[in-house]
């Protein structure tokens, strides 16, 4: 078990990516694969900011780039 913080999202990043690139690969829909990897990528941010307790104030951002 990796005990560094957050290694639990980490983990889900790669294997949801990984499993999207499957997922592309058998049928190559960009628009669909795009508009998953962002739902990853926001649920993800989601639970983090959760987790640190962000206050209302702060704004999380993600921006692909």
């Amino acid at each position: 078990m990796n005990d560094t913080p957050f290694a639990d999202l980490r983990e889900q990043l790669k294997s949801g990516r990984a499993a999207l690139a499957t997922a592309y690969l058998e049928k190559a829909e960009v628009s669909q694969y795009l508009s998953r990897h962002a739902a990853l990528v926001d649920g993800v941010l989601a639970e983090l900011s959760t987790r640190v307790a962000l206050p209302a104030s702060f704004c999380l951002a993600a921006v692909g780039g």
